[in-house]
């Protein structure tokens, strides 16, 4: 995300998941499809073991590794876990950490994880300076003009793509773009609570999973 202070020129939509995770969920879901193809040429019953254990790994996988995400939009940010969304307008983005994963404070101090976003261990040093000094001049930028949004762990260029420092300085960016935008009448001012919902289809995935391998096991 751009550091442009034109809130129009940004996409409207900004989503963010760990290239480990996508990485690894990819190849274990190309594996099973490549097992599950196989299998195809033989339909005994250990086959169809095979497919239905297969197919109950994929969805844990999809579930676990790639549904996950952050979403930056115009409307707040949304937070795709496990098996619950979480969307908060920014009105309701206060404080945000980053010291072992992306964690989102809401100003009555309610605080929201992100499952996609943790830690990772900075970027070796190249320029010779030291690494602490760095994230802490960062620090005083992510803080911004507004003073309502903060890291925990110190934010710094050596930051890796997708950590929850990284994500932190887009949701602080991403919040100073609202703060202006509602400041020159181009939006109008947000409201409303944090809203929490259950994930519908992670969690009928999950279900189905579970049959899968019970049928697996018990066939």
């Amino acid at each position: 995300m751009s550091s442009s202070s034109d809130p129009a020129q940004r996409p409207q939509r900004h989503v963010f998941r760990q290239r480990a995770a996508l990485g690894a969920g990819g190849f274990l879901l190309l594996v099973m499809v490549v097992v599950v193809v196989t299998s195809l040429f033989d339909l005994s019953r250990g086959s169809v073991d095979v497919i239905l254990w297969c197919t109950a790994i994929a969805l844990v996988v999809w579930v676990v590794l790639l549904r996950p995400s952050v979403q930056l939009t115009q409307g707040g940010l949304v937070l795709h876990n496990l098996v619950r969304d979480v969307r908060m307008p920014w009105p309701q983005v206060d404080i945000v950490e980053s010291r072992w994963n992306l964690k989102i404070f809401t100003p009555q101090d309610q605080g929201y994880s992100a499952w996609a976003i943790s830690s990772q261990r900075p970027k070796p040093n190249v320029g010779g300076s030291g690494g602490m000094l760095g994230g802490l001049g960062a620090l005083g930028q992510l803080r911004g003009s507004t003073g309502r949004i903060a890291t925990e762990a110190p934010i710094g260029p050596s930051e890796r793509a997708g950590s929850a420092g990284a994500v932190a300085v887009q949701v602080q960016l991403a919040r100073e773009d609202y703060d202006r935008a509602v400041g020159a009448g181009a939006v109008e001012k947000q409201s409303g609570p944090v809203v929490v919902r259950p994930a519908l289809v992670p969690i009928l995935a999950l279900a189905l999973a579970v049959a899968l391998a019970l049928t697996a096991l018990l066939t």
